[in-house]
């Protein structure tokens, strides 16, 4: 199978990687300062590989995200490679692809940072 997300994923360096998945930064930020993904090294989309999944890129994104109080995971809607599992992890903040954001799935809102009181005890 020649898949294009396989090749990428072997040709570019991560962020995190282990023997069941890479995170690694998109190719296309769309107008956001950090945009991550995280990638099944197999074409295997079971259960357990999903889970395992989503919690590296939440680990991962906590640390990464660190400039913003919330991050979510968004489901692979508008995927240019549907058939590689993968989920993408984004800030909030305005960018170029604000409203496909608000068309996709959101897997999770992750918070990375209490918000400040603004009321005072």
């Amino acid at each position: 199978m020649n898949c294009r997300l396989c090749s990428i994923v072997a040709s570019e360096k991560g962020l995190y990687e282990d023997d069941v998945v890479k995170v690694m930064r998109t190719k296309n930020l769309k107008g956001h300062r950090e945009r991550i993904m995280v990638v099944a090294l197999a074409h295997d989309f079971t259960p357990w590989v999903e889970t395992y999944m989503l919690k590296v890129l939440e680990d991962e994104g906590r640390k990464l995200f660190d400039y913003t109080y919330k991050f979510i995971i968004l489901a692979t809607d508008y995927a240019s490679v549907p058939d590689h599992p993968h989920f993408i992890a984004s800030d909030l903040e305005a960018s170029e692809d604000h409203r496909q954001i608000l068309g996709t799935r959101w897997i999770k809102v992750v918070d990375v940072k209490p918000w400040i009181s603004w009321r005072k005890p």
